[in-house]
């Protein structure tokens, strides 16, 4: 079957994992940075597909039956011998996720094969996350057309951007310790690498975005939260498709902002529960 253009437009890659929610928010929900950014694509009318690796366990068909259910094409989900990805959650007070165990199971060993690489390259925007050989397919991605954006993750105070940077249209980075001058740095930095945009999320104290010399900030947005767990994800998902629609980056900031924020409002980013094995 044809691929319509519409659905060529996002492809999300990398990470997926079943977070495993104990005390009242008790259950395990499909997610993981890569498949939660496709999630949210689709919470919001995008067609996205993902690619990544699935264990043959119970936990892959969590994964898959929660993507589907979603509407995300899951055609390019290959499952591999052994464990499904999983994070253990706990909660404070204030509803903030903790990483209580964490095991990334099959989609550490996922890489983009050459027939991958061609099946990527249909697509006009690519989001990567914790893809272990992004780096040495985003040159050839990127050559082909593709506009990419990754996800580095928690950052240390003082790190330097990867080189990776160098081949992004988006290069998205999240600092819980920081403050706005050092997170304008660090985007910044990305920046004169060779990003178009550098952004920081840094939770509570709001986001910065650097292009062309210029930046913008956007507080973070007051909610009642339930659970933090993905909102970094949404932010990025929406952040991809304002600017893929030309939205401006003081636009694109805020209603990024905007859509974490909701993500904390909800348990999880997928429908689909189950109580455990």
């Amino acid at each position: 079957m044809a691929v319509s253009p519409a659905e060529r437009r996002f492809a999300s890659v990398g990470d997926n994992c079943v977070d495993v929610y104990s005390g009242e928010l008790e259950g395990e929900r499909a997610g993981g940075n890569a498949l939660n950014v496709a999630f949210e694509l689709l919470r919001s009318g995008w067609k996205c597909s993902y690619f990544g690796a699935v264990g043959n366990d119970e936990r892959g068909e969590l994964i898959r039956a929660s993507a589907g259910a979603a509407g995300i094409n899951t055609e390019h989900v290959v499952t591999l011998d052994g464990p499904t990805g999983f994070t253990v959650i706990g909660h404070n007070a204030a509803g903030d996720r903790q990483f209580l165990e964490e095991d990334y199971g099959v989609a550490a060993d996922y890489r983009i094969d050459e027939a991958t690489a061609e099946r990527l390259s249909e697509f006009a925007w690519i989001h990567l996350s914790r893809q272990a050989d992004a780096a040495e397919r985003a040159v050839q991605l990127r050559s082909r057309g593709a506009r990419l954006s990754c996800d580095f993750g928690e950052q240390q105070l003082g790190a330097r951007p990867d080189p990776l940077c160098s081949e992004l249209e988006v290069a998205f980075f999240s600092l819980p310790d920081g403050d706005p001058e050092t997170a304008e740095k660090l985007a910044t930095d990305a920046t004169e690498i060779g990003a178009g945009i550098g952004v920081v999320t840094m939770g509570p104290l709001g986001s910065v975005a650097v292009a062309d010399g210029q930046s913008w900030f956007a507080p973070a947005v007051e909610v009642a939260v339930v659970d933090s767990l993905g909102a970094g994800d949404a932010f990025i998902a929406a952040f991809i498709a304002d600017v893929v629609s030309d939205e401006t980056i003081a636009d694109t900031i805020d209603a990024a902002a905007r859509m974490g924020a909701e993500a904390c409002t909800r348990v999880g980013l997928a429908e689909t529960t189950h109580s455990g094995e």
